[in-house]
């Protein structure tokens, strides 16, 4: 992923102070290796990525920089790499950038070490994520009032819920807990709760037509609009 970032925009945050203009971002699976060739790999998409300019050094390497995440710290590389004469500096939790591999910045983050609330919704999207941690994104995200930032919120639960499953069982136990998430994805439930509906009605449509009833006997019998009967009926109609 290419984060670009406008000259006079501050991300005033430990991972985006370091960003420049073109920001390579590589995120691992907890369960991927990283070591010193997905490093060097990292480096050679910067590479390949600086070279689509559509003119030369249209994407200068001054205005490069590569951020590899992963939620476990890679000590035998971090370690590999200071005995190769390589520095890794550690200026805040969850960060450490490496000096003297690459003339490119770069930086190895560590979301479960981040400290900052920025982090919160990264942080609750990784696996083994604490309680304390989901109670505060759900307190924040209550407070949204802006629908896409509502949806995103959505989205972020769904990760952290897919990656800990355990958890919002515990979660779902919690009644206080549990109306606060019920609250947040109000509308995705809806939808369900719709698509459910919907289901039910074209399920009755289908029973009905292949009883030998014609569309328009179902639609004075049930009250549903004709043509939504008509649909069902011409999907039953199509080939599998």
């Amino acid at each position: 992923m290419v984060i670009k970032k406008d000259r006079d925009f501050v991300i005033d945050n430990s991972v985006g102070r370091m960003f420049r203009k073109y920001n390579i971002i590589e995120y691992k699976n907890p369960s991927d290796a990283l070591n010193i060739d997905v490093v060097w790999k990292c480096i050679g998409y910067a590479a390949i990525y600086k070279s689509l300019g559509a003119k030369v050094n249209e994407i200068p390497d001054s205005e490069l920089t590569i951020s590899i995440f992963r939620n476990a710290r890679p000590r035998n590389l971090l370690q590999m790499l200071e005995e190769e004469g390589r520095s890794v500096d550690n200026p805040y939790p969850g960060i450490y950038r490496i000096n003297g591999l690459s003339i490119l910045p770069l930086q190895i983050v560590v979301p479960t070490e981040l400290e900052e609330d920025d982090f919160r919704a990264l942080r609750i999207m990784m696996p083994n994520a604490d309680i304390d941690s989901v109670r505060a994104f759900l307190k924040e995200a209550n407070g949204y009032t802006e629908k896409s930032d509502r949806l995103d919120a959505d989205a972020v639960l769904n990760v952290s819920n897919q990656s800990n499953i355990p958890l919002f069982k515990e979660i779902k136990e919690d009644p206080t807990m549990f109306d606060s998430l019920r609250e947040l994805m109000s509308e995705e439930f809806e939808e369900a709760e719709n698509r459910g509906r919907e289901q039910e009605k074209n399920s009755l449509i289908e029973n009905m037509l292949r009883s030998g009833k014609t569309p328009e006997e179902i639609s004075t019998f049930t009250g549903i609009d004709l043509s939504i009967v008509q649909r069902v009926q011409e999907s039953l109609l199509q080939p599998a």
